[in-house]
C-alpha cells in the first residue's frame, strides 16, 4: 500500500508542474512508486529524463501540503484520483496526444468505462474558433 500512495503522490507532484504532459514521464515506470529515489535524482538526471529546467525547478519547490490537500479530497465517499498508470484510466482518453496524468473522479469509477461525451470550448475563442 505504501508503494501505491508514494506512486499516487509522484503522480499528483508531477501533475502540479507546468507544461509536463503524459509523454514527458514515460520514464517514470523506472522508480516503480519510489519517491525518494526520484525527487533525490540530479537536474542532470531529469533533464536528461526529457524534463525542462523550468520543470525541475517547479519540482524542487513543490508544495506539498497541496498534494497532502488532494489526497485528503481522495478520501471522501466517491473521490477517486486516477492516474495515467491505472487501469482505471479511460483507454480512449489515454490515446490521446496529450492526455491529463491525473484525473479527480467524483462519482463512480464504473462510469469512466461507458460511452462518454465531451464538450470542449475556450472562454476567450480566437475569430476562426467563433466560427
Amino acid at each position: 500500500m505504501k508503494n501505491n500512495l508514494n506512486k499516487l503522490k509522484l503522480y499528483l507532484a508531477l501533475n502540479r508542474l507546468t507544461g509536463l504532459i503524459a509523454r514527458d514521464i514515460e520514464f517514470l515506470s523506472q522508480y516503480d512508486g519510489d519517491l525518494a529515489s526520484f525527487l533525490s535524482s540530479s537536474p542532470v538526471s531529469l533533464n536528461k529524463a526529457g524534463f525542462s529546467g523550468a520543470s525541475v525547478q517547479q519540482l524542487k519547490r513543490l508544495d506539498w501540503r497541496l498534494v497532502e490537500d488532494e489526497l485528503r479530497w481522495a478520501e471522501a465517499e466517491n473521490h477517486h484520483i486516477v492516474t495515467l498508470a491505472d487501469d482505471d484510466y479511460p483507454e480512449l482518453l489515454r490515446n490521446i496526444s496529450a492526455p491529463p496524468i491525473v484525473l479527480f473522479v467524483n462519482g463512480r469509477l464504473d462510469y469512466l468505462k461507458k460511452p462518454q461525451l465531451a464538450m470542449v470550448g475556450s472562454r476567450n475563442p480566437t475569430a476562426t474558433g467563433k466560427e
